[in-house]
């Protein structure tokens, strides 16, 4: 059977798509941490606080950097968790992209398209898609950073890596991993040549 290969990676993100909204619509699935985030978005988005309360200034979210981009979208009018959400769903959606890309290098078109589909509905990837954490945009920083080394990229790898030390304290690993990732890159080849 004779198939356009350029076509088999969109089946996985239509797919990945179409669940990801209807487990939204259908559970509307929030963790208590993502209304933690919409709360703190809603102040900064009003009152031009971002904090949990707007009289005392506490830090009550991991990630200030994801309610802060969450209480940019609210400041356009849209509802603080519903951006949450769909900031989730599309770091998901473009975290299943890359995957795919990456894939890519040692798989054919069909398998890096069924590989990026079961990482894309696996049921904790969609949990935390639809949740309202930051945990699929620093899933997808952490990708960006991860899969760009072998890319050659290391302005593109270390700027994904310190965006995902900001987003979470824990992205400091994966900058760790790229900054340990270039420097062996760049002396394996310095060796070779």
């Amino acid at each position: 059977m004779n198939s356009n290969p350029k076509l088999q990676p969109s089946w996985f993100l239509v797919t990945a798509a179409l669940f990801y909204l209807a487990f939204w619509i259908q559970t509307d699935w929030t963790i208590e941490d993502g209304m933690i985030v919409a709360r703190v978005a809603r102040n900064f988005a009003t009152y031009g606080v971002l904090s949990y309360n707007t009289t005392s200034w506490v830090s009550s979210c991991t990630s200030t950097l994801f309610a802060f981009i969450v209480g940019l979208l609210a400041l356009i009018g849209i509802p603080p968790l519903i951006a949450a959400k769909i900031i989730g769903i599309s770091a998901a959606l473009m975290g299943g992209w890359i995957l795919y890309k990456a894939a890519l290098r040692v798989q054919c078109p069909c398998h890096a398209s069924i590989t990026a589909g079961i990482y894309m509905l696996l049921p904790p990837t969609v949990a935390y898609a639809t949740c309202g954490l930051e945990t699929p945009f620093y899933t997808l920083a952490c990708m960006v950073a991860l899969f760009s080394i072998p890319c050659k990229s290391p302005q593109i790898a270390l700027t994904a890596g310190a965006i995902a030390a900001i987003i979470r304290p824990d992205g400091l690993l994966a900058l760790l991993i790229v900054i340990m990732g270039i420097w062996w890159r760049k002396n394996s080849f310095a060796c070779a040549g």
